[in-house]
């Protein structure tokens, strides 16, 4: 019943637009999954051991030091505020604080059971059908027939697919990737050839959306996650054979000239690509100016958009790395990379451990997931709380329980 429970509300991150929109900028809101994460949390409470469960979880010690170390970020800015702005970044970032909490007790939650074969399948078949839901949903609002945008900053017409992830096409990019992967592994593990063809042409949906979504982070993070997966596989005359279709299929459909147009000039001068590389230049400055306490803690938690945007000349680093040494300081920074070594470092083990079953490809599209959204942690904050992100990091962290849990 519980892992039912559980299904619900990874349900739940496929429509995160805000029921309760609260005054602190616009991605701060109550959302299904916070209700849906609220129950089922006093339920863990009640009828499991959480104690038992954080002793137990792989990647435990990782996370409790990166949440540390964001608390004592937190604490900065109570210590360096500017005039301008007295209580924003207080109330900013402790709300998104106890948000990154939240997020965290989702990998606990989802760790605090054992997931056989035959719950991962069922889990992959609750992960698909959120796929081709936000999928449809995002090829609806691509040609004017739904409209899904709920921000008032960000104009109606955009022409950016963001589908009910989020009020930015970047959440839509990275979710496209996950879910291609694992699409991918379904196709693996298909017994018969009508199965394979039909999570083929699932998969040529997915990828066609994450085009349309516009993330070029996301486009690249894909490719090199394609090419782990390729490595793994032993099936690669069925997955060159499919991919080829894939991509002629995608040429004879067609793609937006405002989507060639951004994917072929990702790299040019500008806001983005360059113009990206450009502004982390400057971090040098940044880090010389910097008062040895904000060079331990940083500036404060989800303080980056008041107080780093003179060095940069953004309110985002545009790099979850960056974003986290100027938030978290060095002892944040590298508590942050030692997450994703853990998660790194334990899913390449379970590869190991699992050289055949029926969820290895399971495992291996996790594996190659990862390394592709830490591809795009380079270019965004893929991991962030906030930003475009809302709950893409619970949405990842109960993937992450279920493949990389408790010790085996």
């Amino acid at each position: 019943m519980y892992k039912i429970l559980l299904l619900g509300l990874l349900l739940s991150f496929g429509y995160v637009h805000p029921i309760i929109k609260l005054p602190y900028g616009n991605v701060s809101s109550i959302r299904i999954d916070d209700i849906v994460w609220f129950a089922l949390f006093l339920y863990w409470l009640i009828r499991h051991k959480p104690i038992s469960a954080i002793k137990n979880a792989e990647i435990s010690m990782s996370i409790i030091m990166y949440v540390i170390f964001c608390g004592f970020s937190l604490l900065s800015s109570f210590i360096f505020i500017d005039d301008a702005v007295i209580t924003m970044p207080l109330v900013y970032g402790t709300f998104f604080y106890a948000k990154l909490i939240q997020y965290f007790s989702i990998y606990y939650m989802v760790s605090s059971v054992i997931w056989s074969d035959k719950d991962i399948l069922l889990f992959m078949r609750v992960l698909f059908f959120m796929g081709i839901m936000v999928s449809f949903l995002g090829i609806l609002q691509h040609v004017g027939v739904i409209n899904l945008r709920y921000d008032p900053t960000i104009p109606q017409n955009s022409r950016h697919v963001t589908s009910t992830l989020s009020f930015n096409y970047a959440h839509l990019g990275v979710f496209q990737l996950v879910i291609s992967l694992f699409t991918l592994s379904l196709f693996h593990e298909a017994k018969n050839i009508l199965s394979k063809l039909f999570y083929s042409s699932a998969l040529m949906l997915f990828l066609y959306v994450l085009f349309l979504s516009g993330s070029r982070a996301a486009f690249l993070g894909t490719v090199v996650a394609l090419c782990i997966f390729f490595i793994y596989s032993d099936q690669k005359k069925y997955l060159l054979g499919m991919m080829s279709v894939g991509l002629l299929t995608i040429f004879v459909i067609g793609l937006p000239e405002y989507i060639v147009n951004r994917l072929g000039g990702g790299f040019g001068a500008g806001e983005t690509g360059i113009g990206r590389m450009n502004s982390w230049k400057n971090f040098p400055d940044y880090f010389n100016a910097s008062e040895f306490f904000n060079v331990l803690f940083g500036v404060g938690f989800m303080r980056f958009k008041f107080s780093a945007i003179s060095y940069f000349h953004s309110t985002a680093g545009h790099n979850n790395f960056l974003n986290a040494y100027v938030e978290t300081g060095i002892f944040g920074f590298f508590s942050f990379c030692y997450v994703i070594f853990s998660i790194f470092q334990k899913a390449r083990r379970r590869l190991k451990d699992f050289v055949s079953g029926e969820s290895r490809y399971f495992r291996i599209g996790y594996f190659a997931s990862f390394i592709g959204l830490a591809v795009t942690c380079v270019s965004m904050e893929t991991f962030s709380v906030v930003l475009a992100f809302t709950s893409f990091l619970g949405f990842f962290m109960f993937i992450t329980g279920v493949f990389v849990g408790k010790r085996q």
